[in-house]
């Protein structure tokens, strides 16, 4: 019989009630999780109805326990790097792991930690001659914990200072100067009460840079707790379990975590609605155990506590498919902590070794698979310079800009709402679409230090891969920095950049020029084999030219300011070659800007309206996959400065994402998680059914569009000259710059990002941090169609990383991963799942 576990409330569930807004026109909100901060029910209702409220309740009623089909959106055994560890009542942190990296404050400006080496068979970090980890505690943890314990290997004798949030540990002198011998040793370092904060607590160490110490773990607790029984179990030479991050032992054949009394994990997650926690509790004794103790069936259980500002809720798993109902939490992020049960005092028989198993977050409804379908014979990537996504009504439902057929093609395609580009400038963010490789690979970036302006001819083009699948290559763009010379042209057949050719009037070249041409050789090639065309359009960008009928539609009022029909650099103060404007426009032409702005927006608009209709009459639109997006967006004036490449704002690194060709893009389809540039040459070889580049960095998009993998947010990155970093997951934002302190907004409740709430919300900064730092300090080889991405990981993500250490993790592992509808599917299942199906392009 199904075991459903009794819940004990322990505070009032507050919500924010906020309204669930409209993705794009005419498309409803009818998504498979409830927004950040909806109420609970927002979402859909599960697929079945509920079991009783337990066994006893389906005695009574004589009827059967029910159960609901369940689909994984979140296993705590693959994304055990994202797990915190709690021993005895303190946090164990494994400094020889991988997962050490959510510590390291994101590794900016560089790293300044090795992670993974080795020190006497031990796995070990080892820290610059200054190094610094943040790391997490609860209110009562912060309270209770009194001491520090740390195992330590030294080469030579030596001095190590610790400071606890910039504090020496305790009041008495020298008590931040530790003496090293050489050698293994566990130390321990009083803390004196005031020093440890709820919340985030820094830790800096320094040495000499000569041989420096290496770490192995670390632990933050209470005294009382240290025995010299757990001391000589802690100080023993890492077994496979510290390897990989965890001080409980994790079995990977078996999917289990094996908790020992008073062990404990930690992790930070978002809960959708209908979520469940589920898993198989049992005894892990050791053979023969239980014949010599006997077990009580109801022994072994995990107390499980999960917390939301507001919310508190204490419950308990115990037994095979043991399931924690989270409705109260749905649209949230907590912290959950999962903890091996006490036996009660003077029971003999209480479980002292408990394993979990299986260990999933679900939701209601049956696991997703993508369908077989066609490829396409054509496809067309469409780049709009400089345009924001709130500017476009599918993506913003209040946007100004009348765009009918982007939304025709939104409502038979589907949409993208959260696509961030990887830069916040065109040759940025270019780069990243062209190779699929994430700014720190590429290196292309135009500030900042180390970058190149050029992509090496070592990376395979999205030209050059299409070109090799068969297709007729065409480029047209009027985006100067988009350049033969910048390596964008290698792959195409054809390659006009209009802006460098001199056919620019006033620095300006309007779509209707970039069309002509598109139609013009695709019409040349068309019947003879498949076309791929790019263009790139910039009527969007600056100089901002006023489109009527538009222009009078949006400003309908009298203008006589410097702005009547054009917005030139000069006249906002940019100097040439920069893109921020120096001047703060006076309030009535700041309106007659934006109505510009606006105006070029429905100007090309009316362009890919043009564009469709010649291939319905060519009789090949159903035959074409269409890509509109954009390189960047850009800031006006919404904090004082306008122009492109001066931050990580939403503004800027949040673009439009429609994808139309419905045999693989489901019409009407809005998808909320998380989406990059990265993804896009991946998705146009999953729907051609070709093998991924080798080098990819992203992963198809057609798994996500079909549902696999939906129902949990996924992250978008984006880079700002590789000095500043930026994340999203939802509805939350954080973002880091060279201190490595980060800013974290609620993108629901301030969208313009003016309310840091770094301070203040701890749950959901460690939520973002955990993912952001562990992706920074891998981002150079991470593969998302192997690892998934640093939210939501496949299991495979452990194994690479955990074998290479951060100073060797250029040599990626194999490109083996996935699971049973798995976050992110790797890209050869997801191809198998459909071969057969299509067509291939010759």
């Amino acid at each position: 019989m199904v075991q459903t576990n009794q819940l004990v409330l322990l505070s009032i569930p507050m919500h924010c009630g906020r309204p669930v807004q409209a993705i794009a026109v005419g498309i409803a909100c009818s998504l498979c999780l409830a927004c950040p901060g909806d109420p609970p029910g927002s979402g859909p209702p599960a697929a079945e109805s509920r079991a009783p409220a337990g066994p006893e309740a389906a005695e009574q009623s004589g009827a059967p326990t029910a159960r609901r089909a369940e689909r994984a959106v979140f296993r705590l055994g693959d994304n055990r790097l994202l797990a915190h560890t709690r021993r005895r009542g303190g946090l164990h942190v494994a400094a020889g792991s991988a997962g050490f990296a959510k510590y390291v404050r994101f590794g900016v400006p560089r790293l300044r930690w090795k992670i993974g080496l080795s020190r006497d068979g031990a796995r070990v970090a080892v820290p610059d001659k200054l190094a610094a980890i943040e790391v997490p505690l609860g209110p009562d943890e912060a309270t209770a914990a009194d001491v520090l314990v740390a195992r330590i290997h030294s080469a030579k004798k030596r001095r190590m200072t610790i400071k606890i949030n910039g504090r020496p540990p305790a009041d008495r002198r020298r008590s931040s100067s530790i003496k090293l011998v050489s050698g293994w040793q566990t130390i321990t370092v009083p803390i004196a009460p005031g020093r440890l904060s709820a919340g985030e607590n820094f830790f800096a160490f320094s040495s000499s840079r000569s041989s420096p110490p290496g770490l192995a773990w670390l632990y933050i607790g209470r005294a009382s707790e240290i025995t010299a029984e757990s001391m000589e179990d802690w100080a023993r030479p890492p077994g496979q379990e510290q390897t990989e991050g965890l001080l409980v032992a994790y079995q990977a054949d078996t999917d289990s975590f094996v908790l020992n009394r008073g062990d404990g994990l930690t992790y930070y997650l978002y809960i959708p609605a209908t979520a469940h926690l589920v898993a198989d509790v049992t005894s892990a004794e050791p053979a023969g155990t239980a014949a010599q103790v006997p077990q009580r069936l109801d022994s072994c259980a995990v107390a499980v506590r999960v917390r939301a500002p507001g919310i508190d809720l204490a419950g308990e798993l115990a037994g095979p498919g043991a399931t924690m109902e989270l409705d109260s939490f749905a649209g949230r992020v907590v912290r959950v902590d999962f903890q091996a049960k006490l036996a009660p005092a003077g029971q003999s028989n209480g479980c002292s070794a408990t394993r979990m198993s299986k260990a999933r977050l679900t939701i209601a409804g049956q696991p997703v698979s993508p369908h077989n379908s066609v490829a396409p014979r054509h496809i067309v990537v469409w780049i709009m310079d400089t345009l924001r996504a709130d500017r476009v009504r599918p993506f913003h439902s209040g946007a100004r800009p009348e765009v009918p057929h982007l939304d025709r093609l939104a409502l038979t395609g589907t949409v993208f709402g959260q696509f961030w580009v990887q830069g916040n400038e065109s040759q940025t963010s270019h780069s990243s679409l062209w190779t699929s490789l994430y700014p720190v690979v590429h290196n292309v970036r135009t500030a900042g230090k180390g970058g190149t302006y050029k992509l090496s001819r070592r990376f395979d083009k999205i030209a050059e891969v299409l070109k090799r699948a068969g297709f007729y290559t065409v480029g047209i763009t009027a985006n100067g920095y988009v350049s033969r010379v910048g390596g964008y042209a290698e792959g195409f057949d054809v390659w006009r950049n209009l802006m460098r050719e001199g056919l620019a009037v006033k620095h300006s070249v309007p779509a209707a020029r970039i069309v002509d041409l598109g139609l013009e050789f695709f019409g040349q090639r068309y019947k003879e084999s498949p076309v791929f065309l790019f263009m790139g359009t910039i009527d969007t960008h600056k100089p901002w030219i006023g489109r009527e009928p538009w222009l009078s539609r949006y400003d309908p009022e009298p203008y006589r300011g410097p702005h009547k029909k054009r917005v030139s650099p000069k006249n906002l103060g940019m100097a040439p070659g920069t893109m921020r404007c120096a001047e703060m426009p006076r309030p009535r032409d700041l309106v007659r800007i934006n109505a510009i702005y606006d105006s070029g927006v429905s100007y090309q608009d009316q362009q890919l309206g043009r564009f469709y209709a010649q291939l319905e009459d060519w009789g090949i639109a159903g035959e074409t996959l269409i890509m509109i997006t954009a390189d960047h967006g850009e800031e006006l004036w919404e904090h004082g400065i306008c122009g492109h490449g001066a931050s990580l704002r939403e503004t800027l690194v949040r673009v439009p994402l429609v994808v139309h060709y419905p045999p693989l893009f489901p019409g009407g389809r809005v998808v909320v998680e998380g989406a990059e540039s990265v993804d896009i040459v991946p998705t146009l070889l999953d729907a051609l059914d070709r093998p991924d580049i080798d080098a990819a960095q992203g992963h198809s998009l057609i798994p996500l569009a079909q549902g696999v993998g939906r129902g949990y947010p996924l992250p978008s990155y984006a880079s700002q000259y590789e000095y500043a970093h930026a994340m999203r997951l939802g509805d939350w934002k954080a973002r880091v710059g060279k201190s490595g302190v980060p800013n974290v907004y609620n993108l629901a409740e301030d969208p313009n990002e003016r309310r840091d709430l770094a301070g203040t919300r701890p749950i959901e900064r460690r939520y973002l941090t955990d993912a952001l730092s562990l992706f920074l300090v891998y981002r150079h080889l991470w593969k998302k169609r192997q690892f998934g991405v640093a939210s939501n990981m496949t299991g495979q993500a452990v194994l690479v990383l955990e074998g290479l250490g951060s100073d060797r993790a250029a040599e990626a592992g194999t490109d083996e991963a996935g699971t049973e509808d798995a976050p992110t599917t790797p890209r050869s299942a997801s191809r198998s799942s459909r071969s057969g199906g299509r067509r291939q392009v010759p």
